[in-house]
């Protein structure tokens, strides 16, 4: 379950939320078109949005220069949406999930993300 966007709402789950709150501030209300940079707006350098569906944000090496194009690669970098530079890098090639043609996936062992 995870976070994504559409022209007019923001959908957790199966389920559209009516607003969206980031320490108590409302930063979307549903009248317009959900914008990631919209939660960030007050809190720079906070947070970030990755969308592990869009392939041209992943990239397989944790330096981001082969792209992801098939099911079955490793993902070793996420490309931080939210404008916050926050990007997810996994430098151990064994730790990196493989992406699965709509989204990625950990071994349950040892795959795992973090920002810098």
């Amino acid at each position: 379950m995870g976070l994504l966007n559409s022209a007019s709402a923001v959908m957790i789950g199966d389920r559209a939320a009516s607003a969206v709150y980031l320490g108590g501030t409302k930063v979307w209300g549903g009248a317009a078109p959900w914008a990631p940079a919209a939660l960030f707006a007050k809190y720079s350098g906070v947070g970030g949005y990755w969308d592990f569906t869009d392939t041209a944000t992943l990239f397989q090496d944790s330096a981001g220069t082969t792209p992801v194009t098939a099911a079955s690669q490793p993902v070793g970098r996420v490309l931080d949406q939210s404008g916050q530079g926050n990007h997810f890098t996994q430098t151990t090639s064994s730790a990196r999930p493989a992406y699965n043609g709509a989204g990625i996936t950990p071994d349950g062992v040892d795959d795992y993300m973090q920002t810098a």
